[in-house]
């Protein structure tokens, strides 16, 4: 495994600008190997597509997540921003492939169960403990958790066949998905940033969600 330089970083800046966490990346992307240098360039080569910059250094916020990716067979470039103050679960602003998102649908739903598998890691308390034990250098972290929906009558054979799909589908995905995930801690001047690449295994957790219960 490739050895990079450390991205726990401290500056003066009350508040850390774009450029920390552009020097910190291009810091860590010159110790890839040519190969994983020629897939993460895609992923750094749309931050200035998708106004990056302008976004972290006009938004005030105690806390930023992002998550970029590239997905080698797809060829599909995601890029999600979440904006937080310090003691709110929930952002003050999230962006999706420079698309700001309505808080109010996007957060809230009907649906408490399904809510608390799906959007809580979206919330401030997961997302801080993910980030914040990340490595400059390692293995996808991932979404471990499937979903497979059922309805009234539970037919075992049919959620069997669907689980196994939906597993085939997702391990598929992660095998060609290549990340960068960045945490700042503003309040702290600390940000870390982590290159990521795709594991030889990957272990997931099936979860039966039925709609009709769950109100």
């Amino acid at each position: 495994m490739l050895i990079l330089l450390s991205a726990f970083c401290s500056f003066a800046n009350a508040q850390i600008k774009y450029g920390v966490v552009d020097s910190i990346s291009h810091s860590n992307f010159i110790h890839l190997g040519a190969n994983e240098q020629a897939i993460f360039k895609k992923i750094l080569s749309k931050r200035n597509h998708l106004h990056l910059q302008k976004r972290i250094d006009t938004t005030n916020a105690d806390f930023t997540f992002i998550y970029e990716s590239y997905n080698i067979n797809t060829k599909e470039n995601t890029l999600s921003e979440y904006y937080f103050y310090q003691n709110d679960s929930l952002p003050k602003a999230v962006f999706h492939n420079k698309i700001k998102m309505n808080l109010g649908t996007y957060y809230y739903d009907d649906y408490e169960d399904y809510f608390s598998m799906t959007r809580y890691y979206e919330t401030f308390k997961p997302m801080y403990y993910k980030y914040n034990k990340l490595l400059p250098y390692q293995t996808l972290s991932y979404d471990s958790l499937i979903i497979v929906s059922a309805g009234c009558v539970v037919w075992e054979e049919y959620e069997k066949e669907r689980a196994d799909r939906l597993l085939k589908e997702r391990e598929d995905k992660l095998k060609g998905t290549y990340q960068i995930l960045t945490m700042v801690d503003h309040r702290k001047k600390k940000t870390i940033v982590s290159f990521q690449i795709p594991a030889n295994t990957y272990t997931f957790k099936v979860r039966r969600y039925n709609p009709v219960w769950d109100f």
